[in-house]
């Protein structure tokens, strides 16, 4: 399946905004070839990263296809065939590879409409990555990419919304706390348990009202070292937090992270069992974190709910999810959307 390719709607509004000069230009392309090769120069992907850096949704449409050739004719090969390749959909609106008129010369009335190039000797620019502008300027084909902004380079994480660093930083946090983007100095007494204040612009904290936004997330070590292990922490999660908190800030709401899971985290239901199988209390806590990490959440969102702080809203987000339309103030549109509604649960 070819990408944005063979059959796509576009939104209008993503196109103007991700496809924009000023936009196009902080996208790393040397950065990205080195990383990812010759395929980055291809539209079905070097549109799907411009989209995506902006943070529109790209995602397969049922009524594209592709065309293939070697389908087999059996109903039980047909069957292992689809289900390997999605992308076949003979009933498909739009399929992509129909190729069987390449080659074909043109009408001679569409013909006529071809003009040359007025340069005598026209450059080649059936190279790939080779044709650059800066606003309005061409420059000379072939040319590499343009070198990004420092900031805006592939591998860099901006000063001003990176995570708080490994430990060395925040050697005051408790091991499980390093590498969280937690305010160290900060220790307001609506915080449950060991749960991180990470940002509180909510216009009303300083006159004591309570109330506004609260965002929540749990950020629990598993055995499996996901979200990383105690006293360190994987960059990409820290990028995450760092730009969530940038989110929560900019919109005047509030921002915490559990990472301590309430203890203790087996029930004595499980207990019960593990006993029955002969497990001991280690191999019993692995088998049962997943689902009491689950439910830690649920336990998390009815505590800040029902505290004393009085917040309007309470959202919680897994660890692995972003804020990334900083121009948009997501959850107080999404309040705003509750309240239109006359709903308590969105």
């Amino acid at each position: 399946h070819f990408g944005l390719t063979g059959g796509t709607y576009l939104r209008t509004e993503a196109i103007l905004d991700a496809f924009h000069p000023d936009n196009i230009a902080r996208i790393d392309f040397q950065g990205l070839v080195r990383k990812e090769g010759e395929k980055v120069w291809s539209s079905d992907l070097s549109m799907h990263l411009a989209l995506s850096a902006r943070g529109w949704v790209v995602y397969p449409w049922k009524e594209a296809a592709q065309k293939f050739d070697d389908v087999p004719k059996d109903g039980e090969a047909l069957a292992k065939f689809r289900k390997e390749y999605p992308a076949y959909r003979p009933e498909a609106a739009f399929q992509h590879a129909h190729k069987e008129r390449y080659g074909e010369k043109l009408p001679e009335e569409e013909n006529k409409l071809l003009v040359g190039f007025h340069d005598p000797t026209p450059p080649d620019v059936t190279c790939h990555g080779c044709v650059w502008y800066t606003g309005d300027f061409r420059w000379p084909i072939p040319s590499e990419a343009p070198i990004a902004k420092p900031m805006d380079k592939f591998d860099a994480v901006k000063p001003g919304l990176v995570a708080v660093a490994q430990a060395g930083v925040n050697d005051e946090l408790p091991v499980g706390a390093r590498g969280l983007n937690i305010d160290v100095g900060a220790k307001p007494a609506w915080l449950k348990k060991e749960d991180g204040l990470v940002v509180d612009t909510r216009w009303n904290q300083e006159l004591g009202k309570g109330g506004g936004i609260l965002l929540a997330q749990t950020i629990l070590s598993n055995k499996g070292g996901d979200w990383g292990t105690k006293g360190y922490r994987s960059r990409w999660l820290r990028a995450i937090l760092a730009t969530n908190g940038a989110h929560i800030k900019h919109h005047n709401h509030a921002m915490v992270l559990r990472w301590q899971p309430t203890q203790p985290q087996l029930t004595p239901w499980q207990l019960e069992n593990c006993a029955k199988e002969n497990k001991d209390a280690e191999a019993c806590g692995i088998e049962n974190e997943r689902e009491n990490f689950n439910w830690e959440k649920h336990l998390m969102l009815s505590e800040y709910l029902e505290s004393p702080e009085r917040f309007s809203y309470v959202m919680l987000l897994d660890a692995d999810a972003a804020l990334v339309r900083t121009d948009h103030n997501t959850l107080g549109e999404m309040a705003a959307a509750l309240e239109v509604a006359g709903k308590d649960l969105l």
